[in-house]
């Protein structure tokens, strides 16, 4: 009886021991999970991002350019060219921005990568309004774009909550992410160099 008494006493103070032992080791567990939540400025990017895909889908519908915006004295099928290419970029770029916040969302491997490259995209675009602004309210609004693209880019560089949800090492692209943005940029740098191409032989014709 008395050897039944001790083994009960000692799991008794065992289980006491283990107890707060156990206890500390899930608060410890539920904070760091806590800490690896995406939260703070990294969500106000999230939200910022889905807004610079919704405004540029409105803005790029309402003021959506016709065949003669894209007209550089080489005939008919160079503006068809680039109005194609115009249109793809801005559906490629919507496409892209939903997909980046799905993986920042899913914590993927290819988040950081994928929002420095839509916030590259992005400033070169409102870049370029920059040059071809017409009005004063355009060219503020492009510098003011460029501006944001500018802080949210350093922003992914240096932020430690970034490093920390994800860690360079564990970065990469996938293949269709590398396809995509290539099927993005691709159609325009095609038509900004045919376009240069086309001049200079013109250029070079005419003397």
């Amino acid at each position: 009886m008395w050897f039944g008494v001790s083994a009960i006493w000692v799991s008794i103070t065992s289980y006491a021991k283990k107890q707060p032992f156990e206890t500390l080791q899930r608060s410890y567990e539920e904070q760091s999970s806590s800490h690896k939540k995406i939260h703070g400025w990294l969500t106000f990017f999230l939200v910022a991002m889905g807004l610079m895909i919704a405004l540029s889908s409105i803005f790029s519908i309402k003021d959506w350019p016709t065949l003669e915006f894209f007209d550089s004295g080489h005939g008919y099928n160079m503006s068809l060219l680039g109005a194609v290419s115009n249109a793809i970029m801005v559906i490629g770029v919507i496409i892209l921005g939903v997909y980046t916040i799905f993986s920042f969302y899913n914590y993927k491997s290819n988040a950081i990568t994928l929002g420095k490259s839509f916030i590259v995209i992005f400033f070169v675009m409102n870049l370029l309004k920059i040059f071809e602004s017409i009005s004063l309210a355009k060219l503020i609004g492009g510098l003011m774009w460029c501006v944001i693209c500018v802080s949210w880019f350093l922003y992914l560089t240096y932020s430690k909550q970034v490093k920390t949800l994800f860690p360079k090492e564990e970065r990469k692209l996938f293949r269709r992410d590398k396809l995509l943005l290539f099927s993005i940029v691709t159609p325009v740098i095609i038509w900004v160099l045919s376009t240069f191409v086309i001049s200079i032989s013109q250029a070079l014709v005419g003397k």
